[in-house]
This record gives structure tokens, C-alpha cells and sequence, in this order.
């Protein structure tokens, strides 16, 4: 009697590429207002959930992309207080951020609320300590809109993009228009503290065109990135070294 395939999954978001993972079970399966979602599990890569059949997170690789993305800004800022997360329903940004005692407010914008519902359900050994942290606030609405609201005007210190891939609901956020509203809920910052850390290659943007939205040098977007990236090396280095023995 032959054996049964695994039920795998397959992924093709880029020409040329594919990724697959085989699964052990589904844990849910539903369409929302915006997209599908899927949360399974599989034999090498944790729990997953895709979105529209893009991969978004794996509990086995997550703090890769949570880590670098949420502590690089925030140790080269030093002085943040109140942060948005620009999508990110899952919650690994926010966890991330939420370690960082001297933040008082962190809100995050996320367009789908079943998203945000089912990662509560299902994505507990990431996001549970965040769910009740009363620093957090969730606002499921377009991040896109909720930049442009009076109420975004100079609120934020630290905007972090968690941003799905340029497809579906999540294509406002890529371009000029949304980097323009990103610097008007930073504009109580100085000049030479607005900064991008973290670009997709795919954006259509340079470093040059996003630092003149934000009304700063390409140098400065540059610096900055490099130079968290080196405070970081840092401090985990130091961390290591005194604990040894």
C-alpha cells in the first residue's frame, strides 16, 4: 500500500523562487475582510501563518526578523517613549518593544482584527506577555489612514514598519505618500533624528528619496542604520563577555 504525501505548502511570492513546507496539522483557516489567513504547523518550521499564501511568521525564525527589527532602532534613537508599529498583528514587534522599560506608550496599527484575534489564540509562547502589558494599545484600523489623522501629528518618537509584502491592502504602504505621513508623526524630532533603519529592496524608493520625504540627508539614513547595527554588536558583546566565567 503506497504511503500518503505530506500535505505540503508552497510558496511562490518572487519570479524565480519558491519555498516549501510540509505541514502536521492546520490550526485555522479563514477569509476576513482583507485576506486569507492560514495557521498550520509543520515538521521544520514551527507554527506558521501566511496571509493571502505569503508566509508572515514561523515560530522557529521570528526573533531574526522581530529582533534586528525593533532593537536596532530603538537603541540607536536612546531616548524613545512612545512608539507605533505600523501593521505587525502577530505581535513579535511589539514583544520585542515592550522589553524596553523606558517606553510608555507603544500602539500598534493593524488593518485586520482577525489577524490580531487568531495570533492571540494561536501564537501565545510570542505574544502573550504583550497582550498584557498596559503600555500596549491596538488600534485595528489602516495604518495608511491612521497616519494622516490630526491625532498622528507629532505623536511618535519611533515609527517601526512591519509591514506585509507590497500586494493587497498593504500596497499604501509603500511609496512616498506613506513616508510623508510617517514624517509628519515624527516632526517634533530634530532634523538629524529621523532616520530609516529598515527598507525592503523591493520598495521602488533609494535611500536618497526616502531621506528627502523625511527632510534629512542620505547620509544621515545611511549612518544611523549602520551605526545601531554597530550599537547593537555591541551591547550583545558586552553582554556575552560579562558573563563568562
Amino acid at each position: 500500500m503506497a504511503s500518503k504525501e505530506p500535505e505540503m505548502f508552497r510558496e511562490r511570492l518572487h519570479k524565480g523562487y519558491a519555498q516549501s513546507l510540509e505541514l502536521t496539522g492546520v490550526v485555522a483557516e479563514e477569509t476576513s475582510h482583507y485576506q486569507k489567513i492560514k495557521i498550520f504547523d509543520t515538521v521544520a518550521n514551527g507554527r506558521v501563518m501566511v496571509l493571502d499564501d505569503i508566509v508572515q511568521i514561523t515560530t522557529r525564525d521570528e526573533s531574526a526578523y522581530a529582533e534586528m527589527l525593533t532593537h536596532l532602532p530603538l537603541l540607536e534613537h536612546g531616548k524613545a517613549e512612545r512608539v507605533m508599529i505600523v501593521g505587525g498583528g502577530d505581535l513579535s514587534i511589539a514583544d520585542e518593544a515592550l522589553k524596553h522599560k523606558a517606553l510608555k506608550e507603544v500602539v500598534l496599527v493593524d488593518i485586520d482584527g482577525r489577524v490580531v484575534e487568531l495570533c492571540r489564540e494561536h501564537f501565545g509562547s510570542i505574544n502573550a506577555k504583550a497582550f498584557k502589558d498596559r503600555r500596549l494599545k491596538i488600534e485595528v484600523a489602516d495604518a495608511f489612514e491612521y497616519l494622516g489623522r490630526p491625532a498622528a501629528k507629532r505623536r511618535f518618537d519611533l515609527i517601526v514598519a512591519d509591514r506585509p509584502d507590497p500586494v493587497g491592502p498593504g500596497i499604501a504602504l509603500f511609496g512616498e505618500t506613506f513616508y510623508e505621513r510617517v514624517r509628519r508623526a515624527l516632526d517634533a524630532l530634530p532634523e538629524s533624528q529621523r532616520a530609516v533603519v529598515h527598507l525592503h529592496r523591493y520598495e521602488g524608493l533609494t535611500f536618497a528619496q526616502v531621506a528627502a520625504v523625511l527632510g534629512t540627508s542620505e547620509v544621515a539614513v545611511r549612518g544611523r542604520a549602520f551605526r545601531a547595527y554597530g550599537q547593537l554588536r555591541k551591547q550583545l558583546a558586552d553582554l556575552f563577555d560579562g558573563g563568562a566565567p
